[in-house]
């Protein structure tokens, strides 16, 4: 991993094919040691973050975007062995590139990692290498490695996406999201897991999956049948589920299912969705839950009066592009 590209992950100004780098990284060292010393190794040779509070407080952001589930313990003892193992990586790669006492054959295969993008207010559809399928919705994506996703399929999701997984009894498929993890064999179900939500869900429609879920520091696993949602709290970490009779097909992709749904999720949905800027002016209204199906072509305006008919809240357009919730 190139330091100056790390850091400018960190700081937000790479550009889309260096954050593919980062992600594509971590996506195969994703919850592990490994992970935390070679950060913690780029992080040493940054000189902006020699100041182990500095560097400490980068790297807690980077792991929060990138979604790690165990739990980083910090040390001054890690921070000042990732500083002199800067000198030990760095002739490891100069070996490598150079070819001392290596073989062709004996270097690691480079993987080659996708990643597929729905539009911003739209969705992308696409085929994976097992020939399983993908819905990405609006403001969302995925990373995988396209050379060896046959036989080890897993992937990163950031967003929101519906998956119909080929069976393959030997090779589970895993989804990643940030301090969650889902696994099958084959199936189909929905994940909802944008970073600004408030919320992480999952919704079966068949099969069964296995849900772990380390928000706010739990280790919880759960298993999820054919019609059951499972919902987990991002701030408390609770976990709670719900059988809901029919949801055994998924609703078409232009209707909205809102399953007793914060109205700050709903909000972000319908933002993202529309490109809507949507003001939730009155932060008591936030944690409010609704129940709802809406077609897809109705306007957030329209939505959002619908559900102020059970929840006294006032919907005004501001101006064209802007709707506040009072």
């Amino acid at each position: 991993m190139d330091a100056n590209t790390f850091e400018k992950f960190l700081l937000g100004r790479c550009t889309p094919e260096e954050r593919l780098t980062v992600e594509a990284w971590f996506m195969n060292h994703i919850d592990s040691e490994e992970v935390d010393r070679m950060s913690l190794e780029i992080l040493g040779r940054m000189s902006a973050y020699q100041d182990r509070r500095k560097a400490l407080a980068s790297y807690k952001v980077f792991r929060r975007r990138m979604g790690f589930r165990r739990r980083f313990t910090w040390s001054a003892r890690l921070f000042k062995t990732a500083v002199a193992a800067t000198v030990l990586v760095a002739a490891v790669v100069t070996a490598y590139r150079v070819g001392v006492g290596t073989s062709t054959s004996q270097l690691p295969q480079i993987p080659d990692y996708a990643r597929l993008v729905a539009p911003s207010t739209g969705m992308l559809t696409a085929t994976l290498p097992d020939s399983s399928t993908v819905l990405l919705r609006a403001g969302s994506h995925i990373v995988f490695d396209r050379r060896s996703f046959n036989t080890n399929r897993n992937l990163l999701l950031f967003g929101d996406a519906y998956f119909e997984v080929s069976a393959d009894s030997l090779h589970p498929f895993t989804v990643q999201c940030r301090d969650a993890s889902i696994e099958v064999l084959g199936t189909r179900f929905d994940v909802r897991s944008h970073e600004d939500d408030s919320e992480f869900e999952v919704a079966l429609y068949d099969g069964t999956v296995k849900l772990m879920s380390g928000f706010n520091k739990h280790d919880d696993t759960l298993i999820l049948h054919r019609g059951e949602v499972a919902k987990v709290d991002k701030v408390s970490g609770a976990l709670s589920t719900m059988t809901i009779d029919g949801l055994d097909v998924p609703l078409a992709d232009e209707l909205l299912m809102f399953i007793d749904k914060p109205l700050v999720d709903i909000v972000n949905t319908l933002r993202r969705r529309t490109g809507t800027n949507i003001v939730l002016a009155n932060r008591n209204l936030s944690g409010v839950k609704f129940f709802a199906i809406f077609n897809g072509d109705e306007t957030p305006d329209r939505i959002l009066s619908t559900l102020a008919l059970s929840e006294p809240m006032t919907i005004k357009r501001t101006d064209s592009c802007t709707i506040e919730i009072r």
